[in-house]
């Protein structure tokens, strides 16, 4: 995680092929605060077709995903900006 001024914010994503990334990265940019990539501890397929299958998989049983990394005190933001793709 990356700290900029406004330390009460907090840009999170989920980025599989940095589209999103591109995306929190300008937000962070215009409203600073702190940064952090969210990413599974199990990558998911680079295959779009085959990583579409394993998200509506894991959709059906209300699966969540473990990350490699977690965020320590979440809750100490005032605001939290969240991205994450649609498949």
């Amino acid at each position: 995680m990356s700290r900029k001024d406004s330390g009460g914010l907090l840009v999170a994503y989920f980025s599989r092929t940095g589209n999103t990334e591109a995306v929190a990265r300008i937000i962070h940019e215009k409203v600073g605060g702190n940064i952090f990539r969210m990413v599974p501890a199990n990558p998911y397929p680079y295959d779009y077709g085959e990583c579409v299958k394993q998200a509506r998989e894991e959709l059906e049983r209300d699966f969540r995903p473990a990350l490699a990394l977690m965020l320590e005190n979440p809750q100490s933001f005032d605001v939290i900006f969240l991205g994450y793709p649609i498949w």
